[in-house]
């Protein structure tokens, strides 16, 4: 009878490849959809000002760094709030690809994934135009 020898482990590299994909999205509730509805989680308070820049933008880039998500996907992100939320930091842990919703919308979407687990093979944009 031939004797069974247990498995060495897997390595750490094996390790990661088994690990469980997280996925997130957050819709960041544009600068210029805030102001022109009145969302009252877009603006200061008792203001028609977007709170963007004194709590919003440091939130979601807390959000984006303290999550751990392999991949995070975000709505409604125009030019400046990409600019804003991609600093260096951000950047030294996540790729990302951003497209806008055109011809005439200033926001798009944007989408993080970690550097460490996967790299960008591919990327095009499929436009949806009404009519």
């Amino acid at each position: 009878m031939e004797e069974k020898t247990a498995k060495e482990g897997p390595t750490a590299d094996q390790q990661e490849d088994l690990r469980v994909r997280t996925f997130g999205t957050y819709n960041i509730l544009h600068i210029i959809y805030a102001t022109s509805y009145g969302d009252v989680e877009g603006m200061i308070k008792g203001t028609q000002e977007s709170n963007w820049e004194i709590d919003r933008k440091a939130a979601i880039k807390s959000i984006l760094l303290d999550s751990y998500l392999d991949v995070y996907m975000l709505q409604e992100v125009g030019t400046q709030e990409l600019y804003d939320i991609c600093s260096e930091d951000v950047l030294s842990y996540y790729g990302y690809v951003h497209t806008l919703h055109l011809p005439d919308r200033t926001d798009g979407v944007a989408v993080f994934w970690k550097k460490k687990k996967y790299e960008r093979l591919y990327h095009t944009c499929i436009t949806h135009l009404n009519g």
